[in-house]
């Protein structure tokens, strides 16, 4: 069982305004796994939220990620858009047609770690051993 430890309460907000198309919808939902935490704030044992602000493509993948809210930690921001770019996908907006089109949303993502210290070289994104239970 891989130990989910990241983003404890996702939640997304979907943001439409002006001629942003509405309608993106996350197909995902919970928890990232251990070894997607930013192996330079794990080891700092930095913890913190980051409000990513996400273009979704026709696709549904994310092409482009900037940061309007910052948990003060450049490894957990740039983290959390990495995270954004390879994990989360949407179903993307519509047009009144019924065509896909570009969209937008806000990703809010929260980093934390367990409260028992990590094991030596965790996170090791070469190792298939989770980080142990609190």
């Amino acid at each position: 069982m891989i130990r989910q430890i990241l983003c404890a309460g996702l939640y997304t907000l979907i943001a439409a305004t002006g001629a942003t198309p509405a309608g993106a919808q996350e197909k995902e939902r919970g928890n990232f796994p251990a070894d997607t935490y930013p192996t330079e704030a794990a080891r700092a044992r930095q913890q913190g939220r980051v409000v990513t602000h996400l273009v979704i493509g026709i696709d549904g993948r994310v092409k482009a990620c900037t940061v309007p809210v910052s948990s003060g930690s450049p490894a957990l921001d740039a983290g959390a858009c990495d995270i954004a770019r390879s994990k989360v996908r949407y179903t993307p907006a519509k047009d009144a047609a019924g065509q896909p089109v570009e969209g937008v949303a806000d990703l809010p993502i929260r980093f934390e770690l367990p409260s028992t210290p990590p094991p030596p070289g965790w996170p090791d994104k070469t190792s298939a051993t989770p980080a142990p239970a609190p």
